[in-house]
């Protein structure tokens, strides 16, 4: 874990130019380029389940399961496009398509005070 003087720390020129190229394709972006988040639903137990919009319409699921104690179990897609959604044919995601779930996961743990991720799972 980082320390808490570099956890806030911004991002420099140089890297979010790299990061704009990895994804020239999607407009630069992680966030409404290659997904987008759709839907939020929390259960009693403040287990937590995205859904996320790939750039191609196909729909996924992450989930995160706060932990007794610290930190929270990430539950990752790695297929698209299964019999539960619309929007695309059943396939293997990309690491650009996974890593993105873990950027919203982020996010979310942040937004709503749930425990950081410290686990990572496949569902």
């Amino acid at each position: 874990m980082l320390p808490s003087q570099r956890r806030s720390r911004r991002l420099g020129p140089q890297t979010l130019s790299k990061l704009e190229q990895l994804y020239l394709e999607q407009g630069g972006r992680v966030e409404g380029g290659v997904a987008s988040l759709s839907f939020i639903s929390r259960a009693g137990d403040s287990t937590t389940k995205l859904s996320l919009k790939l750039s191609d319409g196909v729909e996924i699921e992450t989930v995160i399961v706060p932990c007794k104690g610290d930190g929270s179990t990430l539950y990752v897609s790695t297929r698209g496009g299964s019999k539960l959604y619309r929007g695309g044919s059943d396939r293997d995601l990309t690491a650009d398509e996974i890593l993105s779930q873990m950027f919203f996961a982020k996010k979310i743990c942040r937004l709503e005070g749930l425990p950081d991720v410290c686990n990572i799972g496949t569902c």
